[in-house]
Parts: C-alpha cells; sequence; structure tokens
C-alpha cells in the first residue's frame, strides 16, 4: 500500500509507475486533485473532506481464468461497498446514533459507481 495525504491522481500515478509496481498494490489518498471519471468527468476530494481516493492495480495473467472474469469484480465490489454501508447504517440505527441516514437509498450505477442519497460517493 502506498498512502500520500495528497496526490493529483491516483490513477495517474499508477500509470505512471506502472513498471515498479509489484502485482498487487493499493495507491490511497486524503485529497485528490486531478483526478477524473468517465468521459471528462472530474473526481476530485476536496482537502477538507472526509473521504479516501485510492486505486487498485492487480496483475493478472492473461491466460488464467481470473482475467476473464474482471468485468464482474467491479459490480461484485460495488455490491459489498452497497452491503457495507447498509449494514454501518442498520448498526447506528440499532444503536439509536444521532445523524443517521433514516431513509437508506443506495444503488449501483454503471456496473462500478455506488450512489447514495442520489450522489455518487463511489466509483471503481
Amino acid at each position: 500500500m502506498f498512502f500520500s495525504e495528497q496526490m493529483n491522481s491516483t490513477q495517474t500515478v499508477s500509470v505512471e509507475n506502472r513498471t515498479h509496481i509489484p502485482g498487487k498494490l493499493v495507491l490511497c489518498t486524503l485529497n485528490q486533485t486531478q483526478g477524473r471519471g468517465r468521459r471528462t468527468n472530474e473526481w476530485i476530494s476536496p482537502n477538507d473532506a472526509n473521504s479516501l481516493t485510492l486505486s487498485t492495480v492487480i496483475s493478472i495473467p492473461m491466460h488464467s481464468n481470473l482475467f476473464y472474469a474482471v468485468s464482474s469484480i467491479e459490480l461484485l465490489v460495488a455490491l459489498a461497498v452497497c452491503n457495507a454501508i447498509e449494514a454501518v447504517v442498520e448498526r447506528m440505527k440499532a444503536e439509536n446514533q444521532e445523524n443517521v441516514i433514516h431513509l437508506l437509498q443506495i444503488g449501483t450505477k454503471w456496473p462500478n459507481d455506488v450512489f447514495l442519497l442520489g450522489r455518487k460517493v463511489v466509483e471503481f
């Protein structure tokens, strides 16, 4: 795992350093200043936000079974994130914590974006 408080883009750093990256790596930052999503969309995490931005690099041999299943991984991770958020919110409700989302509206768009209350909170 590589962590930096600020990066221009976790994806850009991973691409620029791909020849130096081992088979598996997670790049994390609290403040992404030039991130991008699909097409020309920005994916910025402001310095004052409580967020974590990351990119995961996994080298998979081309002729392995996993190589052909990679497209399913994004969907499975998106569903796992939805389930995790739902579990945390339900636990907070059970503990009667303040500021709990009482009407939970969570779902996916595309196979790899997670939306909470109509706002994108995760992009893979």
